[in-house]
């Protein structure tokens, strides 16, 4: 039967001391429980001089786990080493030994000093964690972090003064106030924001890890700083490969080599032109695949929307989205592509000699574009040649 293990753990065989890590580190004020988010997990650090630590942290991994640097820190507590446990149920309560995970490496950033920019340290795990899909990081941040909607998760207390209820994980939405190269603050002193133990918990971004929470700037807790995920990508990445090699599968992390091709390696030099999540471009990709005038009707992920529609009139075959541009019979041309059947073509076109054209016996009528601000191709090929070289595209409803 389960029993009140890690409340032994944590208070009756380890009580709480000024020194604690968690005294120090910045829970969830005004969130709410979250039993859901099961990639954040409750970090137990046991020093060797007696002192205990209770933290947060982050799988980015099967085996990794990202904390803030600080928790993991013997000198801190005024001992020489550490022993890390962690767990991911919603509480601390009726827990079992194996509900505990055991961390076998710890790497702390090679440039930490304490709270704040390059407070960081990634954990490695002796299994992997089944069963539980690792966050992804952000790898593109916006232009500013200012006023950025995030989600804030953290294991910590909820009231600055009262009683410990450490353990409990919780969540809450709010909004970026300050950023820094390194860093961004957010929360509201002693009422909203993060408080004790819930250093090395993650902020969200769209989905994605975006900080790590690393400091309080009052003794009200509340307004707090994260350490920003997308200024440390380097020493994370190369923990990482050497604590968790990525594998061929949908991680997060590219592999080359893999057959089939690892679905995280996109928008890498790999031969393959695919389309990006995150707004770059791929380096396989033609240059003119973006939107710049210039029509590219071949090798893009997407089609490209410079080109022109099947029926749009055009002056060349390289206008047009199927590379084809046909003569009507008026004096104009317009676009079309190569086909077997009638189910490629559309605007009511029919495949016709390899072709997609207007049904025999049809003499289409051009009229104005759905895209508006055409005329009628009615008059002489003058007329019509003004149409190509004026922007928007007229059709030739074919």
């Amino acid at each position: 039967m389960r029993a009140g293990l890690l409340g032994c753990l944590l208070i009756a065989c380890a009580p709480a001391s000024p020194g604690d890590v968690d005294s120090r580190a910045d829970a969830i004020l005004a969130g709410t429980p979250d039993p859901n988010s099961t990639s954040v997990f409750f970090v137990i650090a046991t020093f060797n001089n007696g002192q205990m630590g209770f933290c947060t942290g982050t799988l980015i991994s099967p085996r990794v786990i990202l904390t803030a640097g600080h928790c993991v820190d013997p000198a801190r507590e005024g001992a020489q080493s550490v022993m890390v446990r962690v767990m991911n149920e919603p509480n601390d309560q009726m827990l079992m030994m194996s509900d505990l995970r055991n961390v076998v490496q710890i790497r702390r950033h090679p440039n930490y000093s304490g709270q704040g920019a390059n407070d960081l340290a990634l954990l490695q795990l002796d299994v992997a964690v089944p069963g539980v899909t690792p966050e992804l990081l952000v790898r593109t941040p916006p232009a500013t972090w200012a006023n950025q909607p995030i989600r804030v998760v953290g294991y910590g207390r909820t009231s600055p003064n009262g009683a410990s209820d450490t353990g409990t994980r919780r969540t809450l939405n709010t909004t970026i106030a300050r950023s820094m190269a390194e860093t961004f603050e957010y929360g509201q002193a002693g009422t909203l924001g993060i408080c004790a133990g819930d250093s090395g918990g993650p902020s969200f971004w769209q989905g994605r890890l975006a900080g790590v929470h690393s400091y309080g700037t009052t003794n009200q807790c509340g307004v707090g700083g994260d350490v920003r995920v997308d200024s440390e990508l380097a020493f994370i990445d190369a923990t990482l490969n050497a604590f968790d090699p990525p594998a061929c599968i949908a991680d997060g992390r590219c592999q080359m080599g893999c057959t089939p091709a690892d679905p995280d390696c996109t928008c890498v030099a790999d031969n393959r032109c695919e389309a990006c999540m995150d707004g770059r471009i791929d380096p396989d990709c033609p240059a003119n695949c973006i939107a710049n005038d210039i029509c590219q009707n071949s090798g893009c992920p997407t089609p490209d929307t410079d080109c022109f529609l099947d029926g749009d009139v055009c002056a060349a075959p390289t206008d047009c989205a199927g590379n084809r541009c046909l003569s009507d019979p008026r004096g104009f041309q317009f676009c079309s592509r190569p086909c077997v059947d009638d189910t490629v073509c559309t605007r009511d076109m029919v495949c016709l000699e390899g072709v997609c054209r207007a049904a025999p016996g049809v003499m289409p009528t051009p009229v104005d574009d759905v895209r508006g601000g055409c005329s009628s191709v009615s008059g002489p090929w003058l007329l019509a040649l003004l149409l190509v070289l004026w922007r928007p595209r007229c059709s030739t409803r074919a």
